[in-house]
């Protein structure tokens, strides 16, 4: 099922492009486990949507409009407004629209630099701690 959904989201992407744009969507990508094909009975879409602006107002009414594509339950994430590691995990995604490259390029440099600066912490996080426990044995 979530590969006919698939289908017919990138069919209704390319049908409905000026809806998409006149509701500030700048791209929508399809990411997790149906791209990654780890599916199961009760699986759902993973849609991410990066809008032009913060304001995310026509959100309800993107949702309405994909779902009626689709049997499968949607999880929409607003990258805008989503964690790094969302944003970074989306970008792993196929992306089935783009209104604005330039937009969604930007987005994706900072996403990559967000996710980098985050890894590197993390990495330091982490020789501390071992440091930490290290001494404590």
């Amino acid at each position: 099922m979530l590969r006919e959904d698939v289908k017919k989201l990138e069919s209704f992407v390319k049908q409905e492009a000026d809806k998409l744009e006149e509701l500030g969507v700048v791209a929508l990508i399809l990411f997790g486990s149906a791209i990654r094909g780890g599916t199961w009975k009760g699986s759902d879409l993973d849609v991410a949507v990066l809008f032009s602006g913060s304001d995310d107002r026509n959100l309800e009414e993107l949702v309405s409009l994909l779902q009626r594509e689709v049997r499968s339950e949607l999880d929409l994430v607003v990258l805008n407004k989503a964690p790094a590691r969302i944003r970074f995990s989306s970008l792993k995604g196929k992306v089935i629209y783009v209104s604005d490259e330039r937009k969604y390029v930007e987005f994706a440099a900072r996403t990559f630099d967000e996710w980098a600066d985050l890894e590197r912490l993390r990495r330091t996080l982490w020789n501390y701690t071992k440091r930490w426990l290290l001494l404590e044995s």
